[in-house]
């Protein structure tokens, strides 16, 4: 359990480390991101969200994007947590999808959708916003960090989408050139 706790730590220290400055960013693909975040939830599911299925649908014919795949895997970690989160133990789905988006710039967009409650309309101008929290114990970090690593260190887009029941966030990336 130590050596746990120690791993955990290095790799908590290793992504603030990251995004204290400006990383490299290489061709990356997105089928790998999610499936290391695939792994990792999954040892921790039975404990952050008893009866929570976790539905991946990431084809690998995807464009590489530009990325950081630390940081990326922690963005898209921190908005999953917040889906189990919102579930508090009454079960649901999580699912997390990729399609190629063609328009002005060709982007690939991720959502990450779950069968919770939804986002209180009162909160949703504010969900992104450090410091602001509906968990009792939450510091109101993991949104803001998830925007700083999306917008901030790779040039694409998070938002909460509109919809009826759960909650749906996108993640826009651009897609890597050549």
């Amino acid at each position: 359990a130590i050596e746990e706790d120690l791993e955990r730590l290095e790799r908590v220290s290793h992504r603030f480390e990251l995004i204290g400055r400006d990383p490299d960013l290489q061709s990356l693909p997105l089928q790998k991101v999610v499936r290391d975040l695939e792994r990792y939830l999954a040892a921790r599911l039975p404990r952050l969200g008893k009866g929570v299925d976790l539905v991946v649908d990431v084809p690998d014919t995807l464009p590489h994007v530009k990325g950081n795949e630390v940081l990326l895997v922690w963005a898209l970690e921190n908005v999953v947590k917040n889906a189990l989160d919102a579930m508090a133990g009454r079960g649901g789905r999580v699912s997390i999808y990729a399609r190629e988006v063609r328009g002005r710039h060709r982007e690939v967009s991720l959502r990450i959708r779950d069968t919770g409650p939804g986002v209180d309309p009162e909160i949703r101008d504010r969900i992104f916003e450090p410091g602001d929290s509906t968990k009792s114990g939450g510091w109101g970090v993991g949104l803001a960090l998830s925007r700083r690593i999306v917008e901030g260190v790779h040039r694409g887009r998070i938002e909460l989408l509109d919809g009826t029941g759960g909650a749906t966030f996108q993640v826009r990336l651009p897609v890597a050139d050549g």
